[in-house]
């Protein structure tokens, strides 16, 4: 999934493309060049948003809720491997 951080910074950077985008006398073909390549960059994260959009629906209508067992914790390990580690019980004091 998208991280909405990420998709905000993404449009903050195709609005500050936008705004510095001016004709220049001297080379008039680079203002048509990056208006074409800041219109592709839109329309490409608006086609991935809708992507993203469609898996999540197909995904929430696909899948029943799971039923939700004990909470399991995971250890990371200096070699990268996860091992799963049960919850602690809490102790209650004058009761064996």
């Amino acid at each position: 999934m998208l991280d909405p951080r990420v998709e905000a910074q993404q449009l903050t950077t195709f609005a500050d493309r936008l705004a510095r985008l001016v004709p220049c006398h001297r080379d008039p073909e680079r203002f048509h060049a990056e208006k074409r390549a800041l219109v592709g960059d839109l329309r490409r994260a608006a086609h991935e948003l809708e992507l993203l959009a469609r898996s999540q629906a197909v995904l929430a209508a696909a899948a029943p809720p799971a039923p939700r067992g004990p909470i399991r914790l995971g250890l990371v390990r200096r070699d990268g491997r996860v091992v799963p580690v049960e919850a602690r019980r809490r102790r209650v004091r004058g009761l064996r």
